[in-house]
């Protein structure tokens, strides 16, 4: 593969450029980048609004959702609703409070977004959209299975 490659899967100057980004946001509102990526699930969740279903959807650990959910609630971005009809389902809504960071945090995405993509036409962007979809889906897998690489 080519060094460009390698260098796009390692993150790092992905992570760089979002740390830039976030980093005045989280400061501000005393969030992790973690815990703004949970808040914007939750915002978007629609039905599917339990920690599970982010847990599924967008795979985070446990242990971070649990974490940050207490911290989202505590700081009073979310709260938290027990299911009427099954108690042990707990369904997770963002709160007024939260609309300002979730206003910044989806601008920020677009800029990140339009960043990654600045010189990339729509047919290059379809490309590598589908090409990602195959990496995620060999990525996912792989896991499932415990396999490192096909046979």
């Amino acid at each position: 593969m080519t060094n460009d490659f390698e260098v796009l899967m390692s993150g790092q100057p992905f992570k760089r450029l979002a740390e830039q980004l976030y980093g005045p946001l989280m400061e501000r509102s005393g969030l992790r980048k973690v815990e703004l990526d949970i808040l914007y699930c939750i915002a978007h969740a629609g039905l599917a609004d339990t920690a599970r279903d982010i847990m599924e959807r967008r795979h985070f650990s446990k242990a971070h959702i649990s974490k940050s959910v207490d911290h989202l609630k505590k700081l009073g971005y979310i709260e938290i609703q027990t299911d009427p009809e099954d108690r042990r389902y707990l369904h997770l809504h963002t709160t007024p409070m939260a609309e300002l960071i979730l206003k910044d945090f989806e601008t920020l995405r677009s800029t990140l977004r339009a960043t990654l993509f600045k010189g990339i036409t729509p047919e290059e962007r379809e490309a590598v959209s589908q090409v990602l979809t195959k990496i995620v889906h060999n990525l996912r897998d792989a896991s499932a299975s415990g396999e490192a690489a096909p046979h």
